[in-house]
């Protein structure tokens, strides 16, 4: 890699990390939402709950890895990292291609976060920041531009959208008196 390229730092990658999971976490947090507000009875909860793991988190688990895998592919970064301000290449400048994209965001990710994620953390002590999954695929990320304070922005925006979904998923749960009748019931029977 060239000596005047600029790595990225563990906290901008960590920032960019926050924004793409927010980002993800988003549509879970409306179907929750939809499904606090819509459920009359613990059991129906219950259920609906069960089908929204279904058709919205276990798609979106599986839709995240492959939305990494195209954006770092196609535009060199995912949604965050671009916003973060910085590139996913390989040592001559270029794009990943198909197969070490998908094998740097499955494989190699998993192998970076075992052992209390060692992987990640080596990104700081490394001369080139590059994290175990970087090092198997030989990628580095690339500093394009100081965008980062952009996605704190986004971090902050999100995390705020985040908050008042959780809030209104509890407030939706508490005011809904069929519910807070049949968990009194449950209650009782368990104690």
């Amino acid at each position: 890699m060239e000596t005047n390229k600029h790595y990225t730092s563990f906290y901008r990658r960590l920032l960019a990390h926050y924004c793409d999971t927010l980002l993800l976490f988003l549509p879970n947090l409306v179907a929750l939402f939809f499904v606090a507000s819509t459920s009359q009875n613990i059991n129906q909860l219950v259920i609906n709950i069960l089908l929204m793991v279904a058709t919205v988190t276990l798609p979106l688990m599986i839709l995240s890895t492959f939305y990494s895998v195209l954006m770092i592919h196609f535009f060199s970064a995912t949604i965050g990292q671009a916003v973060s301000g910085y590139a996913i290449l390989n040592s001559d400048g270029t794009k990943l291609n198909l197969k070490r994209a998908f094998f740097r965001q499955t494989v190699g990710k998993m192998a970076s976060g075992t052992m209390f994620a060692l992987g990640y953390l080596s990104i700081i002590k490394h001369p080139q920041k590059q994290a175990w999954h970087d090092e198997m695929v030989a990628s580095y990320a690339v500093s394009r531009k100081n965008t980062w304070p952009l996605a704190v922005l986004l971090v902050l925006i999100t995390l705020g959208l985040v908050v008042f979904l959780l809030f209104n998923t509890v407030i939706a749960l508490a005011k809904n008196e069929p519910l807070k009748k049949d968990f009194s019931i449950y209650t009782k029977i368990i104690i």
